[in-house]
């Protein structure tokens, strides 16, 4: 096949695949379509009530609640991309979900492909002037493990949009618009459609800084759904090249090394707190002798009864050896955050040859605004 005989678009859609988060394959295939939008796109709707996703609304106007935690989150993935230690993939979603609310359909009967951008259209009341809301796509296998799809994420100040952000009234129900981030996915025969509803990403994103109770309203006064874009198959889909799956062959240039990775989370009982800490590094030396290290750590602290109170710390390291020189840098930082504020305390060093070079710090307040 010719680059003029390709497909306008070629996708990988995804299959279900075993969760982890160091995934070495994906199950799936390419596929081809002949034009974006896609024409026969059908959006598929189910609303959510009582724990289920049904083709219709259900009879009775309820609300379901859901308190704000912020340490819930660390069961999802710390990077959108593929997975390479230390940002790892979702695994098992279950544990979270145990903490979320959760709707589920029912067994699918034949195959169900999506391409495109998910929307979750949501009814929403809280008791704080500040709040988010995470949706979570995910795939149910017959064994029952939850495999992640997609997600969306919206700080429901900006629910009429970025640009003016503006607090929830407390109690007051309000209508949002929640769009997932773009995915090619087959739902399998068997497997079930599973939508979740949750406040906090630790540590993915920082919390929102006030207790609350959030709730989540359904039935036909207010009918919460989920939007899929349904694709139909198409027996004249037009065909994909035959990729290369192998790895290219590269020249190697020197050698090196990389550092252990470090992916831990902690809980504090005592302190009801949860802590990320991750750590990558790794050596590059070229034929010539000169050689450079780097490394990043970050270490992430939220706490379940204050939201408010989250702290950040990262170290950066970078060691060059070149032309007799021995140029040492490290770089720190902290933000801290208060109901009112985020402090931001900042450390460069660089030493030359083992001696001092270079040092400043930086200590700077931010008020919170909607966030």
């Amino acid at each position: 096949m010719g680059d003029s005989d390709e497909p306008p678009l070629t996708i990988f859609r995804r299959e279900y695949t075993p969760p982890e988060a160091f995934p070495a394959r994906f199950n799936g295939a390419w596929h081809g379509e002949a034009a974006y939008p896609i024409e026969r796109l059908q959006s598929q709707t189910l609303y959510l009530g009582n724990g289920v996703l049904a083709p219709a609304p259900l009879p009775v106007d309820t609300k379901d609640h859901y308190p704000h935690r912020p340490t819930l989150g660390t069961r999802a993935s710390l990077c959108w991309g593929g997975g390479v230690a230390p940002n790892g993939l979702a695994r098992d979603l279950r544990p979270d979900e145990a903490l979320s609310l959760v709707y589920t359909g029912d067994p699918l009967d034949e195959p169900l492909d999506i391409i495109g951008f998910p929307e979750a259209i949501l009814y929403l009341s809280c008791s704080a002037p500040v709040a988010h809301v995470v949706v979570r796509l995910t795939d149910v296998a017959p064994d029952g493990t939850s495999a992640f799809v997609t997600a969306g994420i919206l700080n429901l100040t900006h629910r009429e949009g970025h640009a003016d952000p503006q607090p929830l009234i407390p109690g007051e129900i309000y209508e949002v618009r929640v769009a997932l981030k773009a995915c090619a996915y087959r739902f399998l025969p068997g497997h079930c459609i599973r939508l979740s509803i949750a406040s906090a990403y630790w540590p993915v994103i920082w919390p929102s800084p006030y207790r609350a109770d959030n709730y989540l309203h359904h039935g036909p006064a207010h009918p919460s759904r989920l939007v899929l874009p349904a694709i139909p198959p198409d027996p004249h889909a037009p065909g994909v090249p035959a990729f290369k799956t192998s790895p290219p062959d590269l020249v190697n240039i020197g050698s090196g090394g990389e550092e252990p990775p470090m992916w831990h989370i902690i809980e504090d009982v005592i302190h009801q707190s949860v802590t990320v800490k991750v750590y990558g590094g790794d050596t590059s030396i070229l034929p010539d002798g000169r050689s450079l290290f780097e490394s990043e750590m970050l270490e992430m602290t939220a706490y379940e009864n204050d939201p408010a109170c989250t702290r950040l710390y990262n170290e950066v390291i970078y060691h060059l050896k070149e032309h007799g020189y021995d140029t040492h840098i490290r770089a720190t930082g902290t933000i801290r955050s208060t109901q009112t504020d985020f402090h931001i305390d900042v450390e460069l060093e660089v030493k030359l040859n083992g001696s001092p070079f270079f040092q400043k710090s930086w200590l700077e307040s931010v008020p919170r605004r909607l966030t």
